[in-house]
């Protein structure tokens, strides 16, 4: 990819995320991401199919970039749940500007789910060993309440700006997730 290529691509890219922050992808025209990013709609168009597949992409690159970050943390093994979960807070607080953008009231909360569900073989792992007798279904069950707890409390954390560091809200949403799985230990 050539410099001018790489430059549409990040114009269009922050324009999307500027516009994004005011309102939902189903508002936003290529016409209002041409003019913002001071492009021609020819040059949209020679990249992305319309805003969605835009959108599309850069929660490809996150998604990618998030499970990059977790393998090279592991290393040869899986991290463990905790390690997951640290992670994936630092990162979002590394990337704020763009998650508070895409955790957002106007992001897309499905995605918000699948970046959560990158950790989901790891935790069933770990908590089929921590409890033997609970059926693979019912921990699932616990996993999908636990996602959405934690979606609620990044997104709280995000509108909050930040204020707690990174460590402290994983290691909070930990203690809330051990603590109540406790209860069928």
């Amino acid at each position: 990819m050539n410099r001018k290529v790489r430059y549409t691509k990040m114009v269009l890219r922050k324009s999307l995320l500027m516009l994004m922050r005011n309102r939902p992808i189903n508002k936003i025209t290529v016409k209002d991401l041409c003019a913002d990013a001071d492009i021609n709609r020819g040059t949209f168009y020679a990249h992305y199919r319309d805003p969605y597949d835009l959108l599309q992409q850069i929660e490809a690159e996150i998604q990618e970039e998030i499970e990059r970050t977790l393998r090279k943390r592991g290393g040869s093994t899986q991290p463990g749940t905790v390690d997951v979960v640290s992670e994936l807070f630092d990162f979002i607080a590394q990337q704020s500007d763009l998650c508070r953008v895409m955790f957002s009231e106007y992001g897309d909360t499905e995605f918000l789910r699948q970046i959560l569900f990158i950790a989901h073989d790891q935790c069933l792992q770990d908590w089929q060993q921590m409890m033997p007798r609970v059926p693979l279904e019912r921990l699932e069950m616990i996993y999908r309440f636990t996602a959405n707890g934690i979606i609620g409390v990044l997104q709280d954390w995000m509108r909050g700006d930040l204020q707690e560091s990174a460590e402290t809200v994983s290691r909070l949403v930990m203690q809330m997730t051990y603590g109540g799985l406790n209860s069928f230990v």
